[in-house]
This record gives C-alpha cells, structure tokens and sequence, in this order.
C-alpha cells in the first residue's frame, strides 16, 4: 500500500494519522499548563482542532467510514472500531466552530489563521448538507477584509478577451 511503483495509499493513511496524533497530544495536555494565559490556551486549541479536523476531513474523504480517537493515546490500543464519516464531520464541525471564535484572523505567514478555519469549515459544513451554515462560513471568510471574491481581470492577458479570470488565477 506503499509502493513508489504504483501506490501511495499507505502513505496517505499515515500521515493522516500522524497529524490527528500530533493535535490529539496538543488538545490534551494545554489545559494543564500553567505558564499559559487561557486566552493563548484557546488559540492554541483553536489551532490543534483545525489540524485535527483538517486531517479527519482529508481521511473520511478517501476512506470513508474510519476509526477515530479524539484522545491522547499513552499506551497500545488495539479495539478500534469504525465509526460513520458523518459522525466524525459533525464532531470536527464542532470543534471548527470552537476555532472560528479564538483563531485570529492574522497569523506569521504559514501559521494557521480564521481565514483557514473558515475555508475548512465551509468544506465540512457542504459534506454535511448543511448549505446556509457552509453559505455563512464563506462569507465570514470573504467579507472580513482579508480576503476577497475576484470580480475583474489582472496580468499580462487581461485584455484578451479568449481568457478569464480563472485563466488568469491559474497562469
């Protein structure tokens, strides 16, 4: 399932499981640091459930139903059980929900952001068939300033009239 030949599946699997490990040790162990304001402690949670969720999304989209542990795991645990990718979506919409109220919405240039969050829970919210809240999500994103729809030409072959703006987005 690991083939550089043919397959890389394997390697999808892993990786999707390696950052929902990496979130759930974030999620669990932040309230128990002291040397933390709460305030920082909700960014950085808002942060770890984006990482989370974004993971679950990516693997209930190229799995399906998958087993789940939104926990820590201390020790080897053997009796995992499938659980409903619409189960696992509305679980990550919560916590993108919780995101979407302390993530700010400027962050240091790869860092995870509002804009980020929102884009994810539009995705998980149109999964869902939860259109108007996937509907509200994106304008959150577009009209907060930062961001933008594309209402007219720009470059080189703005002129040409053959092109469009997606022309112009993937030139």
């Amino acid at each position: 399932l690991n083939s550089a030949d043919f397959n890389r599946i394997g390697w999808y699997w892993e990786r999707g499981w390696l950052g929902i490990r990496l979130a759930n040790t974030i999620i669990d162990r932040v309230p128990q640091a002291t040397a933390i304001k709460e305030d920082v402690k909700n960014i950085i949670l808002g942060k770890a459930y984006f990482y989370r969720a974004y993971h679950y999304y990516r693997l209930v989209h190229q799995f399906g139903d998958i087993p789940t542990t939104f926990k820590e795991l201390a020790e080897p645990k053997l009796d995992f059980t499938t659980v409903k990718r619409e189960a696992i979506l509305q679980k990550i919409k919560a916590d993108l929900d919780f995101a979407m109220k302390v993530v700010p919405w400027t962050s240091s240039k790869g860092d995870v952001n509002r804009g980020a969050v929102g884009h994810l829970l539009t995705k998980v919210n149109l999964a869902l068939g939860l259109y108007d809240e996937a509907i509200a999500a994106a304008d959150q994103v577009i009209n907060n300033g930062a961001y933008k729809l594309m209402t007219s030409r720009f470059g080189v072959d703005a002129g040409n009239a053959n092109k469009n703006v997606i022309w112009d987005l993937h030139r």
